[in-house]
């Protein structure tokens, strides 16, 4: 598995695996919502950017055809997801 961050990841998920693709969701516990760690606040920019990352399948036992399905899969459903807004 490769992972990557993307905008709307349970989204992403949800599309590629309704197209075949097994796409996971990383499961993480976001130590910034956690009450063990509420004390550090909102410092911990890391911990949540962590929940937006998915596992994107890629194996040695992958075919080329097949990995290259995955790519233009995943490519296809990042380019209909919304865009986040710019910030300056």
């Amino acid at each position: 598995m490769h992972c990557a961050y993307v905008p709307d990841s349970k989204a992403l998920v949800r599309r590629s695996i309704r197209r075949g693709v097994d796409v996971a969701p990383m499961h993480v516990d976001i130590c910034t919502q956690m009450d063990l760690f509420g004390w550090q606040g909102p410092h911990a920019p890391g911990a949540e950017k962590a929940a937006t990352a998915v596992q994107v399948p890629v194996y040695e036992s992958l075919s080329d055809e097949e990995i290259e399905r995955v790519g233009r899969l995943v490519r296809k459903q990042l380019l209909k997801a919304p865009r986040p807004p710019l910030t300056s």
